[in-house]
């Protein structure tokens, strides 16, 4: 990653297919406008199962949808919207994992903007796990009602 990028946020999203779409798009929206005005040099990935969500005012964020393919049957329902795109290389959806009637999607990183050899992290003295440091906010879980009998 560029050295100019702070953080990385990554937000992990299921939109029941009957849930209401603009209330998803302002919660996903209005999450990470707090978070990049709190860290605007941040890298932002929103992953997960959109089913039908319009996704119109992600990409106009601007978020890219790099997803290319069906993830169940048909339909690509299963994507990645994110500023990062051109420091990964166009995802692979693979098979089916355990009972999931989904496909995974795995994504890869290009290796761009990386220089010198890998160095291990030792997480233990990382100032991001210290008391003294408040953790990053993080997608809150929005409450949807399944409907009547779920």
């Amino acid at each position: 990653m560029p050295r100019w990028l702070t953080h990385v946020v990554v937000g992990i999203i299921y939109h029941p297919p009957d849930a209401n779409n603009r209330r998803m798009t302002d919660h996903i929206l209005n999450t990470i406008d707090h978070i990049s005005r709190a860290h605007p040099n941040s890298g932002v990935a929103v992953v997960g199962d959109f089913n039908r969500l319009p996704d119109g005012p992600l990409r106009n964020y601007p978020l890219r949808q790099v997803v290319r393919g069906s993830t169940r049957k048909s339909a690509l329902l299963d994507k990645i919207y994110t500023n990062m795109s051109e420091w990964y290389k166009l995802p692979t959806i693979i098979g089916q994992l355990g009972s999931s009637d989904h496909r995974a999607v795995l994504m890869h990183p290009t290796g761009r903007g990386v220089s010198g050899a890998a160095r291990n992290v030792n997480w233990g003295a990382s100032p991001l796990l210290l008391p003294s440091s408040p953790p990053l906010p993080l997608f809150s879980p929005l409450p949807f009602n399944r409907g009547p009998g779920v």
